[in-house]
């Protein structure tokens, strides 16, 4: 994926963000929790078998990329302590890009709604503005990219601009 020069820029701002606001993310209990614990699908025992240990900032962004590339098989605390990782792997990575871009768009069913808030609720000021550097590098990837459709271009825009309206607003609600 060939980035413009405010794609760039906004890429810049994302690891900065994640290097100000993750730098103090601790492997917790309970992220060993959940990479131990039994999976029916062979996908997320792969995964967890890899991570299982690992600090966010020295799993190769390759695992990220290709090993890793559905974040939702990764359960809540795994999914936030690996998040930075996620992000910086997603520069570069219109696949992952797009799909961290769904993980962070609000739900409008009830039923994931809960899930989402139980998913990132945790999330602290700092990271949820991380979130919204990355919706807006997202969002200049999806409008510097000539292979979509206008149309389609034009809903995802809103889509993200909604969510980046979201993410900045929890700042004092705390995503409930």
């Amino acid at each position: 994926m060939s980035l413009s020069r405010k794609t760039k820029a906004l890429a810049g701002e994302l690891r900065t963000h994640v290097s100000i606001n993750f730098s103090k993310s601790e492997y917790a209990e309970d992220v060993e929790q959940e990479l131990t614990s039994y999976s029916p699908y062979l996908e997320n025992e792969e995964i967890y078998g890899i991570l299982l240990g690992q600090n966010w900032d020295e799993v190769p962004l390759e695992v990220f990329r290709s090993v890793c590339p559905y974040p939702f098989l990764l359960r809540d605390a795994s999914f936030r302590y690996f998040l930075p990782g996620f992000l910086i792997a997603a520069i570069d990575c219109e696949e992952l890009t797009d799909r961290l871009t769904f993980e962070f768009r609000v739900p409008k069913k009830t039923p994931r709604v809960k899930a989402f808030r139980t998913k990132f609720g945790p999330l602290d000021a700092g990271k949820r503005q991380t979130v919204v550097a990355f919706l807006e590098y997202s969002k200049s990837c999806l409008l510097t990219n000539d292979q979509y459709p206008n149309s389609y271009c034009e809903r995802e825009k809103v889509r993200i601009e909604d969510s980046i309206c979201y993410w900045s607003k929890s700042e004092q609600s705390r995503l409930r």
